[in-house]
């Protein structure tokens, strides 16, 4: 049974930092065409790079697995050491990164920034706004899917991450039967309790006054279950297409279903009625082939390792746009950020730091912990 993990796990593993890294850089080229808004490619900009915002669906879908396939052995005994895993993992880097992107803000002015918004209404650096941010509180519940973003507003995204984490810690103490509370606990909030309230068919449903239970309903969620039910599978073995004249035409077919998402369906929003739907379908292609992926596809080191980065990815490339910005118009001040050349060139700045991020933050706050 060992030898069979550990051949399951490299493979695994591999292709998921794969999509990592596609998911981080498709959110990055999509704040990067901010900088194009306003200039005569700012329609070509926004058909080429909107849809990269559906990186985030992706990221939970595959979130939503690794949570499940990494405790998927894990007891009542274990949930402390879950729940600090997942901490170390999240908070200190979140903390960090957020205490640089407010000094770098307050020190800068980033309104001619191509109107790359990066302060929307100045409320997200109230010290309490702050605080709520760090802590994964959203910071107006009555407007989904964001929920008043947070400080460092990418941050919004975590917000769900943690509730998935607390609902699995929280699994964790039914031990044997945590799966029995999973399939209990999300049919009742995400079905059972909208239907109730005649929000079962609400894209973005809440109800003034509900507080946190309105994030815990969004579709969103349904991306972690996805990714979840997908682990639980994997981890039985169920997955376990090997022949190449099935895994070809599958794989093919998954990739399809993103691209062809990302050709036709530039108004779709975020959920898994909308974009995360086609991830959803590649997620589950390349899972059920992983074993011809892991014998037959070598993945480049260079992409490997954004993919190990993407977390800092994630967040450091609002902190890297407004540097590289303010130091091109000092350095290069003719050269216009309304232009291709120069959002490739954050991109690639926002890759290079992301990557320092990972080797000297990141990994050191891991072997902390360990």
């Amino acid at each position: 049974m060992e030898t069979n993990q550990t051949v399951l796990r490299k493979p695994t593993i591999d292709y998921i930092q794969i999509l990592r890294a596609i998911a981080a850089v498709m959110v990055v080229l999509c704040h990067a065409r901010d900088f194009l808004k306003g200039s005569a490619y700012e329609d070509l900009a926004h058909s080429l790079f909107w849809p990269g915002a559906f990186g985030v669906d992706l990221f939970f879908i595959i979130s939503g697995f690794i949570i499940v396939y990494t405790s998927y052995d894990y007891s009542r005994n274990d949930t402390i050491k879950f729940l600090k895993k997942r901490f170390f993992r999240v908070w200190p880097l979140y903390f960090i990164l957020t205490a640089i992107y407010v000094v770098v803000v307050m020190l800068t002015d980033t309104k001619d920034m191509n109107g790359f918004s990066y302060n929307p209404s100045g409320r997200e650096f109230e010290v309490l706004n702050i605080i709520k941010s760090l802590s994964f509180i959203p910071l107006d519940t009555n407007k989904p899917i964001y929920f008043g973003v947070a400080t460092l507003f990418v941050g919004w995204t975590l917000n769900y991450e943690i509730y998935f984490y607390l609902v699995c810690a929280a699994g964790l103490l039914f031990s044997r039967y945590k799966y029995w509370f999973y399939g209990l606990w999300f049919v009742l909030t995400l079905i059972v309790i909208p239907a109730h309230l005649g929000l079962i068919n609400k894209d973005r449903p809440f109800i003034e006054g509900y507080g946190y239970y309105n994030l815990m309903m969004q579709s969103l969620v349904w991306e972690f279950v996805f990714g979840a039910v997908i682990a639980i599978m994997f981890r039985k073995n169920i997955l376990n297409i090997e022949r190449k004249n099935l895994a070809i035409p599958i794989i093919i077919l998954g990739i399809s279903s993103p691209v062809y998402a990302y050709i036709t369906q530039h108004n779709a929003g975020h959920g898994i009625t909308h974009s995360g739907l086609y991830f959803c379908i590649m997620f589950f292609a390349l899972a059920l082939c992983h074993k011809f992926i892991s014998k037959h596809i070598k993945f480049p080191k260079s992409l490997l390792l954004i993919g190990n980065a993407s977390y800092s990815l994630y967040l450091t490339h609002p902190i890297t746009f407004i540097i590289v910005f303010k130091l091109k118009s000092i350095i290069f001040p003719d050269w216009s950020s309304a232009s291709f050349s120069f959002l490739f060139t954050v991109v690639v700045a926002s890759i290079f730091i992301s990557i320092m991020s990972y080797n000297f933050i990141e990994k050191k706050i891991s072997a902390l912990h360990r």
